[in-house]
C-alpha cells in the first residue's frame, strides 16, 4: 500500500501492522522516499547482501567451476592466436 508521509504519520500503528502483509511504500508528492518491510523480509535482504559483499570474482568462478564438474559440462577454450596491433603496423 502507499501512504503520503502525512497520513503515514497520523496511522503509524496501523502501517506498522500491514507490513506483515506486504510492503509499505511512503510517497512525497508521488516519489517513493521510503518503504517499511516486514522484518523476515530485512534479515534475507541483508544476508544476501552481506553474501554478494564477501564474494569475489575468484570465488564465482570457482563457483561456475563445480557446477561444471557436477554437470560433467566442458569449456571448450579455443586456442590463442597471436595477432598484430595497431602499433606493430
Amino acid at each position: 500500500m502507499a501512504w503520503k508521509i502525512a497520513e503515514a504519520k497520523k496511522r503509524f500503528s496501523e502501517m506498522i501492522h500491514r507490513v506483515h502483509i506486504e510492503p509499505q511504500v511512503i510517497c512525497n508528492r508521488d516519489s517513493i522516499v521510503a518503504v517499511v518491510i516486514d522484518p523476515g523480509q530485512y534479515e534475507e535482504y541483508t544476508m544476501l547482501k552481506e553474501n554478494r559483499e564477501k564474494e569475489s570474482i575468484g570465488t564465482a568462478f570457482e563457483q561456475f567451476r563445480e557446477i561444471c564438474e557436477e554437470e560433467s559440462y566442458e569449456i571448450a577454450v579455443p586456442k590463442r592466436k597471436n595477432r598484430k596491433s595497431s602499433w606493430q603496423e
